[in-house]
């Protein structure tokens, strides 16, 4: 009897159909639910603690769509070190491989240690960039957003060291062509100090420390950082009738140097 069911079932017209609709289902279910985090940081981890000094990606997760999240990412090169918590990132992996940077970026704490320069923030980033080069460095395209409740620490200029300094709020919009980022909107306003930047960033091919910075820093004389110092500042570089005043940078984004403008 038992037969003859199972003969009759497997001569149902719509078995067939079932039974793909059932694959494909279970397919679907695999890939949407794979762990992909826990083993990209498997096969990452090994070879990044050999690069870095120190690594961590977190309670990662990879969605196929897309959406990339963790808790915590910390990577120690030796002469900077960054760790963000809460991070989200729109970005498809694979879009990297066709040289494309597309989607957004947001975290609630993101800090960075670039020498004796500490700095401290929460973003909101969007990118449409292509890429190119071996090291994929953008191309052209836009990047740019929100950057909230920042802290910037360790600046000296001209061997005259800045005071700490806390900004509200950052709204910065780069265009690139060519492999040169132009500034076309940072302005920073908060408390301690407020002002703008402006100038170009020119990314280098080989490795992205060494690109070159051409920027000039404007901060409004009447920010709360500047008060106290003013005075000092001035008899460095001479009074100017200007309401703000002005910092280079130059050199590298590893390495940038500082100098008033007199």
């Amino acid at each position: 009897m038992l037969r003859s069911l199972l003969g009759q079932l497997f001569r149902h017209p719509s078995l067939k159909k079932y039974l793909l609709v059932t694959l494909l289902c279970t397919i679907v279910f695999t890939i949407l639910t794979f762990p992909y985090g826990p083993l990209v940081t498997q096969i990452a981890t090994p070879p990044a603690q050999k690069i870095f000094k120190g690594f961590s990606t977190g309670n990662l997760i990879i969605r196929p769509w897309g959406k990339i999240a963790t808790d915590s990412l910390y990577i120690d090169t030796g002469g900077q070190r960054v760790a963000v918590r809460d991070l989200s990132v729109s970005f498809h992996p694979f879009q990297f491989l066709f040289g494309s940077a597309k989607g957004s970026l947001s975290t609630t704490a993101f800090e960075a240690q670039l020498g004796k320069i500490s700095i401290k923030a929460g973003a909101n980033l969007k990118s449409d960039l292509s890429l190119g080069g071996k090291n994929r460095i953008p191309q052209k395209g836009t990047f740019g957003g929100i950057l909230k409740n920042i802290t910037v620490k360790g600046i000296s200029i001209s061997s005259f060291p800045m005071p700490d300094m806390s900004i509200s709020q950052l709204d910065v919009q780069f265009k690139v062509a060519q492999k040169i980022a132009k500034v076309e909107k940072f302005d920073f306003s908060g408390k301690d100090i407020t002002g703008k930047i402006s100038g170009s960033i020119e990314f280098d091919e080989k490795e992205t420390g060494k690109s070159k910075l051409n920027l000039v820093i404007a901060i409004n004389k009447n920010s709360g950082v500047l008060v106290k110092f003013l005075d000092i500042i001035e008899m460095q570089v001479g009074k100017s009738e200007s309401p703000a005043l002005q910092i280079r940078v130059t050199n590298t984004l590893a390495s940038p140097k500082y100098e008033f403008v007199k």
